[in-house]
């Protein structure tokens, strides 16, 4: 172990740096499939005068007690992004997309910047994957809502908020981190993480990161931090991708402003009738209906 740990180099670069006890302890099972109790892992590494970065704060009740979860897998998809130096290259880049607020299975996406794309592709995965949730968690980014509104008597959305209504999907904003603690929590652990799994796997550019979020990670997230939810029902609603497609990529109707911020009717009408459109035809996925 003291040898794979000093020794080991990927590009010439070494993928343990500032690593935490609990990730190595994972990375030498996963991939070099050794055992190791945490007790002689801490000792073996504290020998060589490595010491973990995670810093332990005295337990305390918490100011924010944890808000139970939603029960049902896609009742609520927490959304956010957070950028980092993901490579350990210097170089700032954006992780966004879903956490399930039931599961906390992941939905993720890269991009230099937070941005609208970045949202629409990692809600893409989702769809495909699971399906079109019932609600979305954002915070107050100016990717999903207009916070400058003018009162002309219309409604005021965002290209990402009328992606959203189009397709029936509920979404209001959390009005401070605190409230949105449970992704709040989920990047601290992924930024102690993945930057590790990236160097190991020789991972060093967006379109590398987007293959490896929307495949493995996902299911390695899961195997690491299981949880079931409450209801064995699913919130999520089986769409059919080339409906979805056409939606993510829509031109809007009526008037778009320079920073792309769509103005619709108060008459217009969207909701679940518009969620249920999306469905997979009976047969191709096994659709539930509203």
């Amino acid at each position: 172990m003291e040898n794979i740990f000093l020794n080991t180099r990927v590009n010439g670069k070494n993928p343990f740096e500032n690593i935490t006890y609990a990730m190595f302890k994972v990375i030498l099972e996963e991939e070099f499939s050794l055992k190791a109790g945490r007790t002689w892992l801490v000792k073996v590494l504290n020998g060589v005068g490595y010491k973990t970065p995670a810093k332990h704060r005295a337990a305390k009740e918490a100011v924010h007690p944890y808000r139970p979860r939603k029960a049902h897998e896609g009742e609520l998809m927490q959304a956010d992004g957070t950028s980092f130096d993901w490579f350990k290259d210097g170089k700032i880049h954006c992780i966004q997309g879903f956490v399930d607020d039931a599961t906390g299975y992941p939905y993720l996406y890269m991009t230099r910047n937070e941005c609208l794309l970045g949202y629409v592709e990692a809600f893409r995965n989702m769809a495909a994957d699971k399906g079109i949730p019932k609600a979305i968690y954002p915070d107050k980014a100016s990717v999903f809502f207009v916070n400058n509104r003018k009162d002309d008597g219309e409604r005021h959305l965002t290209q990402f908020g009328v992606m959203m209504e189009n397709m029936g999907v509920d979404m209001f904003p959390a009005h401070s981190p605190q409230a949105k603690g449970r992704i709040e929590r989920f990047w601290q652990t992924v930024k102690r993480r993945l930057p590790n799994i990236f160097v190991l796997r020789g991972i060093d550019t967006a379109e590398k990161a987007n293959e490896f979020l929307s495949g493995e990670f996902p299911r390695l997230w899961q195997k690491w931090f299981p949880a079931k939810p409450a209801s064995g029902e699913s919130f999520f609603v089986r769409a059919d991708m080339g409906e979805v497609s056409k939606v993510l990529r829509a031109t809007f109707p009526g008037k778009v402003d320079r920073v792309g911020i769509a103005r619709k009717s108060p008459s217009h009408k969207g909701g679940l009738a518009a969620r249920d459109s999306l469905r997979t035809p009976p047969g191709k996925g096994g659709a539930r209906a509203f």
